[in-house]
């Protein structure tokens, strides 16, 4: 890549995603942070350990501590609101330098992705507790070890996968392709959602 374009905090990925930068929009300088929705972020586990990628209500306007892995100074930390995610980092740290910490990669597949597309075609082609047996084997080995299916039927479990998949490819551009395919709604009322 040309060093030259990433001057632009238009033409990054990192200048629009990460929090931690101070190179484009997306970052503390301008405080167009990007959030998870209230109401997905309460459905995620406590002993899961994605949610330490977003800050806990209870945890925004302090001191990060050693509960998240951020790039924050702590004071820096204090400024930033709850729900803001910590999920994305510029390339090698650098939150200055965009010729360093904007040319980030842009993945288009994660073999986690893998795993919860495998559990809904099981469960989806009638293979229910094969599905619910990659399902709970990945979110157990990877992200939360206290996690069991608790679905009934193919769509309680397709249910499941989907929440799954938002948390676990939050910010990555499968949300509205979810929705589409399952026909879900977008629900916005009585969450953290400004519409200002």
């Amino acid at each position: 890549m040309n060093k030259e374009n990433i001057h632009s905090v238009w033409l990054n990925l990192a200048g629009h995603l990460c929090t931690e930068q101070t190179f484009g929009v997306g970052g503390i300088s301008y405080g167009t942070h990007r959030m998870i929705s209230k109401v997905l972020f309460e459905q995620i586990s406590d002993d899961d350990w994605r949610k330490e990628t977003w800050i806990a209500p209870e945890d925004a306007g302090k001191a990060p501590g050693t509960k998240y892995h951020t790039l924050f100074t702590d004071e820096n930390f204090k400024k930033v609101p709850a729900y803001v995610h910590l999920k994305f980092k510029p390339k090698e740290g650098n939150m200055i330098d965009a010729n360093v910490g904007a040319p980030i990669d842009n993945l288009l597949m994660r073999v986690e992705e893998m795993y919860l597309i495998k559990a809904e075609a099981e469960a989806m082609g009638g293979n229910l507790s094969g599905g619910k047996s990659t399902l709970e084997n990945f979110v157990r080995t990877y992200r939360d070890p206290s996690f069991t299916s608790k679905a009934n039927s193919a769509q309680d479990f397709q249910d499941e996968v989907w929440l799954q998949r938002r948390m676990e490819l939050w910010g990555e551009g499968f949300s509205l392709f979810d929705i589409l395919r399952l026909k879900k709604p977008v629900i916005r009322k009585n969450t953290n959602y400004d519409p200002s």
